[in-house]
């Protein structure tokens, strides 16, 4: 009774907002498209035309300034996937969207609970933006957290955290647990370690733009190969068996709540980080893509 009321606590917690970094989503983003445009060019265009009456229009106008034809249409996808975070702490935001967690290291007994509401709100912006007669504003709105819950579910920890003695009211999916990225390096939360790794800095610095076009560089030709498969279970679930088998091992389980006490990293545990976080994001791309194709 008293673990199950610890699990109850979670309710109250506060919980990610976040998953992969821009970098992240923009690179699903763009994989989508690619992965579109190869197999339903027309559904491409319907989407451009859906997105030209999005409400927040003139943010995106902003930046794809510059840019004309598929360079754009390509950089269009990138910033849908990341919107959701862009207004973040706006009336547009939507919290609890971005993960549907579960216990996956310590009193797993409780993994019945999931905190979050990805896996509902992915089939609801499905269904709004397949729906042709829906209005458009709504529609442009649903593409774009359907891209983003799409993966930010990619991510293993937007599916698992850790609940134990240590942590009676979790970690909050690694949130609130300090880690470096190695020896004398700043503190950072195992989140942030996660959702940060193709940020060559560690903390939202350096060059976004040329970063995400050299990873869209050397990802595209390895998703190109990738036959889409499953569908919202099957992606949840293998970041589930990622976040315990993978995320909460090693090193990663010396997390500290004092950022001054955060323990390096292995450089075995962040070749194993970059291996996960890299195959993730092309498998959100190339199955996100698989999910537009046949819509007008």
């Amino acid at each position: 009774m008293l673990k199950r009321l610890l699990c109850l606590i979670l309710l109250c917690a506060a919980l990610p907002a976040a998953a992969w970094d821009n970098r992240g989503h923009r690179l699903t983003g763009e994989l989508a498209h690619d992965r579109l445009q190869a197999s339903d060019p027309a559904a491409v265009q319907a989407i451009v035309a859906i997105m030209a009456r999005h409400p927040d229009k003139a943010r995106f106008d902003r930046n794809l300034a510059g840019l004309t034809g598929e360079a754009r249409t390509r950089r269009l996808f990138g910033l849908m996937a990341r919107w959701p975070d862009d207004v973040r702490d706006t009336p547009a935001d939507r919290p609890d969207w971005h993960y549907a967690l579960k216990i996956v290291h310590g009193w797993t007994a409780l993994d019945w609970y999931t905190a979050g509401k990805a896996e509902a709100q992915w089939a609801a912006n499905l269904a709004t933006a397949r729906n042709a007669a829906a209005p458009p504003a709504q529609r442009a709105v649903a593409l774009c957290w359907l891209l983003h819950i799409g993966g930010d579910m990619h991510q293993p920890l937007h599916r698992g955290h850790r609940l134990d003695g240590s942590w009676l009211k979790s970690d909050r999916a690694g949130t609130i647990a300090w880690v470096r990225r190695g020896p004398g390096l700043p503190p950072m939360e195992l989140h942030q370690l996660w959702d940060k790794v193709f940020d060559p800095t560690g903390v939202d610095g350096g060059d976004e733009n040329g970063d995400v076009t050299r990873l869209h560089a050397a990802f595209a030709p390895r998703a190109a190969a990738m036959v889409p498969d499953g569908g919202f279970v099957q992606w949840r679930d293998e970041s589930e068996i990622l976040a315990r088998d993978s995320a909460y091992t090693g090193p990663a389980l010396r997390a500290t709540k004092a950022p001054a006490e955060a323990p390096p990293m292995t450089a075995a545990y962040m070749t194993m980080l970059r291996t996960i976080a890299e195959r993730r994001v092309i498998a959100a791309g190339v199955r996100m893509g698989a999910a537009l194709q046949g819509l007008r």
